[in-house]
């Protein structure tokens, strides 16, 4: 049977790509990654410079919270992981202050997050309507750091129905756990990609993908040569961000 028949192809070999692999593969189908770089991984980029001893991230660094299935993979793959969860302080005018009140002062604005019963707006949307009342100025401020630093996101953009569900851990001391991986953020999704490494098809960039019920053709230039070549399945899933789509 040739290596490259499958039953179901995915897009991508970042940790969407590979969990939804290694879900088909455990389901008993066939499945082929096509992954336009050379590596696996997406936006988890793990650097290793010699001279360290440890490991610099570039890309993914922390887990947060209880992070149930990707501790499950850490355990699997005897991977070493650190509590970083320090104190936190701010910087003002006056300078330095602990900052221990972090999460009741988060609270104090997030929990008036709209749920899907209420019509949705941007969280910058949401600040205007002083949320927590006159008092709570300086804890909006603060939420709104939260919501750019930690999100990495533009308050005028994200929508406050996404923050709604994942952005107020003050109540639950599990959800606001912080750690890291010491062997190095990759090694998780090395657990991952392993047992997928003879259906992983790297430097594949897709340029066409052709589709009707229960077929599915999917035209990528591969390797250095850039060769066209023409994969098929019954199903297709795309696991790429959203802006390489575009």
């Amino acid at each position: 049977m040739p290596t490259d028949a499958a039953d179901v192809i995915v897009i991508g070999a970042g940790a969407a790509g590979l969990a939804a692999a290694h879900a088909l593969g455990a389901a008993g189908l066939r499945v082929l990654i096509l992954e336009a770089r050379a590596r696996h991984g997406g936006r988890i980029l793990t650097h290793r410079h010699p001279p360290n001893p440890r490991p610099i991230e570039l890309g993914a660094e922390f887990l947060h919270g209880p992070a149930a299935e990707t501790r499950a993979l850490i355990t699997q793959g005897g991977l070493r992981t650190v509590d970083v969860a320090g104190r936190r302080w701010q910087h003002s005018a006056a300078g330095l202050r602990p900052l221990d009140d972090f999460w009741q002062r988060l609270h104090r604005v997030m929990r008036y997050l709209p749920d899907s019963t209420r019509p949705d707006e941007s969280f910058a949307q949401f600040l205007e309507r002083a949320p927590g009342g006159r008092g709570a100025a300086r804890d909006r401020r603060l939420a709104r750091q939260f919501v750019e630093g930690f999100q990495a996101a533009d308050p005028a953009v994200i929508s406050s129905r996404s923050l709604a569900a994942g952005s107020d851990p003050s109540d639950a001391a599990d959800d606001q756990a912080l750690g890291r991986v010491l062997d190095g953020y990759d090694r998780v999704l090395d657990v991952l990609a392993q047992p997928l490494a003879r259906r992983m098809r790297y430097r594949a960039v897709v340029e066409m993908v052709r589709w009707e019920r229960g077929r599915v053709e999917v035209v990528a230039r591969v390797g250095a040569s850039r060769r066209a070549r023409t994969y098929r399945a019954a199903a297709l899933v795309i696991t790429v961000p959203a802006a390489v789509l575009r």
